[in-house]
């Protein structure tokens, strides 16, 4: 008798965890692209603080050497918070946490600063990939029930920007959204700089 109960118990447990399970945010490339109004490469620098130095532009008026805020970047500030996570199923792979020194944000200019182009969370981490030699890393849902996580995207730097241009190919050269039409002028990009 008490060997049914125990496996009625465990049923009923595996059954209530899956009640409470939900898909969470994660880092979608394409959509990404397609709603961002700037995808550019920066670095953090020697504090990770939310100050970023862009090196690279994939899309949008940001140039090379031009410096934006993006203050939930702040957030990862500790190595804890950077610290990449096992994949599932685990292959021994193990990385150190991911420094800030290239990052690629997939952003849309607001009226008071950077939002991210993710649609669905709205959350700065699901509009960043993280690059460490040369690999992306960005926050996944690998397991439901499970959180996002600091995953290895199973893609090259060189394998984005490529799959990202072929993305903006098959986009028009202008969109309805505002801010691509009628970019703010020099002196304010400056100033939100």
């Amino acid at each position: 008798m008490a060997p049914v109960r125990l496996q009625l118990f465990l049923v009923i447990l595996v059954c209530a965890a899956s009640a409470f399970a939900e898909i969470q945010p994660s880092f979608i490339l394409d959509a990404n692209a397609r709603a961002a109004t700037h995808i550019v490469v920066a670095t953090e620098g020697e504090t990770i603080d939310g100050r970023l130095e862009v090196l690279e532009s994939w899309k949008g008026d940001l140039a090379k050497g031009d410096r934006i805020e993006v203050p939930e970047l702040a957030a990862f500030a500790s190595g804890e918070a950077r610290r990449v996570e096992r994949s599932f199923p685990y292959d021994g792979t193990e990385y150190a946490p991911v420094t800030g020194s290239r990052l690629v944000l997939f952003l849309i200019r607001g009226q008071s600063g950077w939002l991210p182009a993710d649609s669905w969370s709205k959350e700065m981490r699901m509009s960043v990939a993280w690059i460490e030699s040369g690999k992306v890393f960005a926050f996944m849902q690998q397991v439901n029930p499970g959180p996002s996580e600091l995953l290895s995207f199973e893609m090259t730097e060189r394998e984005m920007k490529k799959r990202v241009g072929e993305i903006l190919a098959g986009q028009p050269t202008t969109t309805r959204r505002p801010s691509t039409l009628h970019p703010p002028p020099a002196r304010m990009r400056k100033a939100s700089i």
